[in-house]
């Protein structure tokens, strides 16, 4: 953590042991208001730091008087006013340190960014050269997949600090010295190779830990002679000696695919192919999938000793971040593929035509991704232009919370105004699945919603039959992030009748 980070940290614990918080609501969730917080604010100097706090507080008052007496620079106030265009509640969320310059390499993302407070932070406490790092990263981060939050935000946990130091996003750094060395190394001037930049996008992205302490360690990483190595080497001579089942299984995950033993059974469980058609474009992933599968499930440690030693006799492991960043992602695209293939479509349907209005009938065998608007909003009302309310400038909680439906299963979130239908969304924007209600609410204004415990994926008819509960639920990242979006948001293709 930095100097500035460090005193913010000291105020906040001060704020929470010293001070009454109200609460409110915010669908269903408690959410706490510092209001008597001016003594902490006058101990800042930086009048963006005194904004994050009164944020922090959730003190939205103090914050807009605040914001009143802010100055920007002319690129400052324009590239605000530019996301501010989009989302109207970003001064609840911005940190206005964010808009700097030097963080312009991230403008693509900068709308999904600057919802997100802890994110910002995370960058924010980035010296230098740790941030010229994180772009080296981030630029190869986008040559592979078109949806990298999950990536960049394993990044950050390992690369940077929010500022309360008692956060479970700063328990994720496995290696400092490391960085410490790479810093001292840019500051210098050195330029870091592309094979260099690919290693340690693999650390920290990978979810094994691997002992690599120093820069020379890693210019060496996956070489036979390295700490690592034979720290790796040794656990596999015992486990063979003990037949150590768990410790088999690492290995080859660790070697063939650099994952962890429990993150792959977590793949596994959450991941359920057994209906999904293998086609020549999931072929490769299923595959893989496939594989994962029957290591975690082998449980005669011969077999395993046997695979583990051909896999490495045939081919040399390989330290490969590609494998990581883009497996997890092709399979939640396969699914939401299947879904889409799947659901209704009103193209070259026959219509009746009511005051202008296109009236198709679904028949009796349909499914649906649909979603209720106001479900959980109690002074939720009838508007009289659906099309602004949609595409009203608000973003903050971007997950779009739907449900599968069919003639066999109708159910869904409590109706209490109109239904909206989707005929496709594009393949990246699936984010949560699961078979009930997955409580998607609370993370809904994280930058990286993918990461939720209770999550399911399956065929269309396996999630229509194995519904619990009230409903099952999807959910959409709620911008569109097609190639070529007519809206900002991604907007419905039907309205729903029963």
């Amino acid at each position: 953590m930095n100097e500035s980070q460090l005193k913010m940290s000291k105020i906040l614990h001060d704020i929470i042991r010293n001070e009454e918080e109200d609460l409110e609501e915010y669908y269903g969730v408690s959410v706490w208001v510092y209001r008597d917080i001016d003594k902490y604010l006058i101990q800042l100097d930086d009048i963006r730091d005194k904004i994050y706090l009164a944020q922090w507080c959730n003190n939205y008052d103090k914050v807009k008087e605040l914001i009143s007496n802010l100055s920007l620079s002319e690129y400052e106030k324009n590239k605000y006013l530019k996301l501010r265009e989009k989302n109207i509640e970003i001064d609840e969320t911005i940190n206005f340190k964010i808009l700097s310059e030097k963080y312009s390499f991230l403008d693509n993302i900068m709308g999904m960014i600057t919802a997100d407070s802890d994110i910002q932070d995370q960058i924010l406490s980035l010296s230098d050269s740790r941030l010229r790092l994180f772009e080296l990263m981030y630029s190869k981060l986008q040559t592979l997949t078109d949806y990298y939050n999950p990536y960049v935000t394993t990044i950050l946990q390992r690369i940077g600090y929010v500022s309360f130091d008692k956060s479970w996003k700063n328990k994720f750094h496995l290696y400092d010295d490391l960085l410490s060395n790479v810093d001292d190394l840019i500051t210098s001037g050195y330029i870091l190779s592309n094979d260099e930049i690919e290693k340690l996008l693999y650390l920290c992205t990978s979810s094994v830990h691997h002992n690599v302490p120093s820069f020379s360690e890693l210019q060496n990483f996956g070489d036979d002679n390295t700490i690592d190595n034979i720290e790796f080497k040794d656990g596999i001579l015992k486990a063979k000696e003990e037949k150590d089942l768990d410790y088999l299984k690492f290995a080859i995950l660790a070697q063939a695919y650099g994952i962890g033993l429990q993150s792959a059974r977590n793949i596994c469980k959450k991941y359920n192919i057994s209906n999904i058609t293998i086609t020549n474009e999931n072929r490769e992933v299923f595959e893989m999938y496939i594989a994962i599968y029957q290591i975690i499930n082998e449980n005669d440690p011969n077999v395993l000793i046997q695979l583990y030693d051909e896999f490495t006799k045939i081919m040399k492991p390989e330290k490969d971040f590609r494998r990581i960043i883009v497996f997890e992602n092709d399979l939640r695209k396969a699914f939401a593929h299947d879904l889409n293939n799947q659901v209704f479509k009103t193209d070259k349907l026959p219509y009746d035509e009511v005051d202008g209005i296109k009236i198709y009938d679904a028949g009796v065998d349909f499914k649906m991704i649909v979603t209720a608007i106001g479900a959980y909003q109690g002074n939720f009302g009838n508007k009289e232009n659906y099309s602004e309310y949609w595409n009203s400038p608000k973003i903050r909680s971007h997950g779009n919370c739907c449900s599968l439906i069919g003639n066999a299963n109708l159910s869904m979130a409590n109706v209490k105004n109109i239904i909206l239908g989707f005929s496709t969304m594009s393949d990246n924007m699936l984010l949560l699945s699961g078979n009930s209600d997955i409580n998607s609410t609370p993370n809904s204004r994280e930058f990286n919603t993918t990461e939720n415990s209770s999550q399911e994926y399956m065929d269309a008819n396996s999630m229509l039959n194995n519904t619990r509960g009230d409903y099952n639920e999807l959910v959409y990242e709620r911008r569109d992030l097609s190639s070529n979006p007519k809206f900002y948001k991604k907007n419905p293709d039907y309205i729903v009748f029963f």
